[in-house]
């Protein structure tokens, strides 16, 4: 607000200053049509944050928000509830794009990714994480089943990013009670494959969170 006051009083000159996070500077230029500058960066523990130069004839405010995020167990088979359940399903298609168990898998097999999440109440800000197992690779597009033209319906989440090791799914409300996401992936590799659990949060929330159970997954070359 005072550099803000400053640069309104003085619009032609700018203000420069430095930060350093865990010694690592970051310089900024402040002036009257950017009287804001943000960052983001990575923290340790024990790492410091700090306005450590700058040229203003007045005091610059510094806000520090900081968020933390628990790295999910990777190996866990054990699912958790923490005010979000979320179970995962593989399925094999068959050539008649229904849905069956997922065992007795061969590469070019397609398979049908199943999310589903209980929210026990409503919340903002949602990330979902589901990785991908290694003798999978996600499909873009969408599946028809035989004598029907309907496909899946699309999914209702704000945004989706598709990557060769995972799925992400974000959206900007979630509200109270039962919620599905499916995709698509195909067996790519033969192999004996763990896929790690499946999670969401709530990214300003971090304490409400849900992990799936682990899967393990077998498949083999073309006969």
């Amino acid at each position: 607000a005072l550099a803000t006051q400053s640069l309104r009083s003085n619009p032609s000159a700018a203000i420069h200053g430095r930060m350093e996070f865990a010694g690592v500077p970051a310089p900024f230029e402040l002036n009257a049509f950017l009287p804001v500058a943000r960052f983001e960066r990575p923290l340790a523990t024990n790492d410091t944050v700090r306005l450590a130069h700058h040229d203003a004839a007045r005091p610059l405010f510094v806000e520090v928000i900081l968020v933390a995020r628990p790295t999910p167990p990777r190996d866990s088979a054990v699912a958790v509830n923490s005010g979000f359940q979320i179970q995962r399903t593989f399925q094999r298609l068959d050539a008649r794009n229904q849905p069956g168990p997922a065992t007795d898998l061969h590469v070019g097999d397609r398979i049908l990714v199943t999310l589903r999440i209980d929210a026990a109440d409503a919340a903002a800000w949602i990330a979902i994480e589901d990785p991908i197992p290694s003798i999978l690779e996600p499909v873009q597009g969408v599946f028809r089943t035989e004598g029907s033209r309907n496909a899946l319906p699309e999914l209702t989440f704000d945004h989706r990013e598709i990557r060769s090791d995972r799925m992400l799914f974000f959206q900007n409300f979630l509200g109270e009670g039962r919620h599905t996401l499916q995709y698509l992936a195909r067996v790519r590799a033969a192999g004996n494959a763990v896929a790690a659990p499946a999670r969401i949060e709530a990214m300003y929330e971090p304490d409400r969170h849900g992990l799936s159970t682990s899967t393990r997954l077998r498949a083999e070359s073309l006969p």
